[in-house]
């Protein structure tokens, strides 16, 4: 990816930029549209990814859920029992969200803020 520097080498934006330094030299290309949303879509898929969101909703969870000693079916009948107080929200027109969506995260954000946990 390239790098955009023009700024702090004082070189224009839209051309290509030199640094030049004992061991290094950095050559700076200006970001085209195609780069910038092939790197919008791969931030995407990261931030998306199971291996991120996971511990984010695992960690959004009270407590009691987080330390859980029950075996897996016994965590699974209490993560059930809590899950079904959660609103299911969708975005629809004309239609209020107190969460900022319908993201279990944001829907544990908010009923924390409503001291409802």
């Amino acid at each position: 990816m390239p790098l955009l520097l023009p700024s702090l080498l004082g070189c224009p934006a839209s051309g290509p930029a030199h640094y030049h330094d004992n061991s290094l030299t950095v050559s700076v290309q200006p970001e085209t549209r195609q780069t910038a949303v092939a790197n919008a879509r791969i931030k995407t898929l990261k931030e998306n990814a199971f291996s991120v969101r996971a511990p984010l909703i695992f960690n959004a969870l009270p407590r009691y859920l987080r330390e859980s000693t029950e075996h897996l079916d016994g965590f699974k009948n209490q993560l059930d029992k809590f899950l079904r107080t959660i609103p299911d929200q969708p975005k629809l027109p004309h239609y209020h969200l107190s969460a900022a969506s319908n993201s279990i995260i944001d829907q544990l954000a908010q009923r924390r803020a409503d001291g409802l946990y």
